[in-house]
């Protein structure tokens, strides 16, 4: 929606050092400006938005603060994460954990007290947000006796299969793996089968770009944007196959 009304729409990258500095520059060239998934703290959000430019934040909700923002209700949809892995009849789940400074990530930790109420405990294994840090993180899910995984995104899902597959265990037989965030694997090689929580990824995008687009035409709306998981019908949407092959490492929300 952002260029087909003539925009231009940069992206921050993951290092929140350079953060700030990046959306002051683009402030300077740019009529407005997404942040996406921003790490920077709260003290350097609250200088951007005192500057007076239009600046809306996407998958980040920071209470108090003049700034619009988009975002996934990570919370609710990590709680039916939860509930689908209880109807399993899984009690005792790993958390492939993303970025320390990810907002999306610890709303998904927010969202295992409440799983306690399923009667699933989640234990919370420190990852990242690639396919070689939950390669990596394979060996504690093995050891935490758990019999599910829920990982931070997709390509944290694809290196763990790999792992406990390599390690004699059949996914989903002995051990089921979710992803989440649904990216495009379907055009690649495949012969295993992924579940993954879908968690509306275009959706997010036009309501970011629109709100931005509200910001620098008019008065916009400061209140936060929250696009809820809903549980999928039969076949489709929410909970979704999708076919794994390989994938480049990228980012998280």
């Amino acid at each position: 929606m952002a260029r087909s009304n003539g925009r231009r729409v940069m992206e921050s990258d993951e290092g929140a050092a350079s953060e700030h500095e990046l959306a002051e520059d683009l402030m300077r060239c740019c009529d407005g400006v997404l942040l996406c998934s921003p790490r920077m703290n709260r003290t350097a959000l609250i200088d951007l938005s005192l500057r007076g430019h239009p600046v809306v934040l996407v998958n980040r909700i920071v209470p108090g603060l003049g700034i619009p923002s988009v975002s996934v209700d990570f919370y609710g949809g990590m709680t039916l994460v939860c509930g689908h892995l209880t109807q399993l009849g899984h009690r005792r789940v790993a958390y492939l954990s993303g970025p320390e400074a990810s907002w999306a990530n610890a709303e998904r930790i927010r969202a295992f007290d409440a799983a306690a109420a399923f009667g699933v405990e989640v234990t919370v294994i420190p990852c990242g947000h690639t396919a070689r840090h939950g390669y990596a993180a394979a060996d504690a899910v093995r050891d935490s006796g758990v019999t599910a995984v829920v990982a931070y995104n997709d390509l944290e899902a694809l290196g763990a299969v790999t792992a406990l597959e390599k390690s004699g265990l059949h996914v989903p037989e002995d051990m089921s793996v979710i992803g989440c965030d649904d990216i495009s694997l379907y055009d690649l090689p495949s012969s295993r089968i992924l579940t993954t929580a879908s968690l509306a990824r275009h959706e997010l995008g036009r309501q970011a770009a629109q709100t931005l687009e509200a910001l620098m035409t008019a008065d916009g709306d400061t209140e936060p944007r929250v696009i809820p998981v809903t549980p999928p019908p039969a076949g489709a949407g929410g909970f979704s196959l999708c076919r794994v092959g390989v994938a480049t490492d990228q980012p998280g929300p």
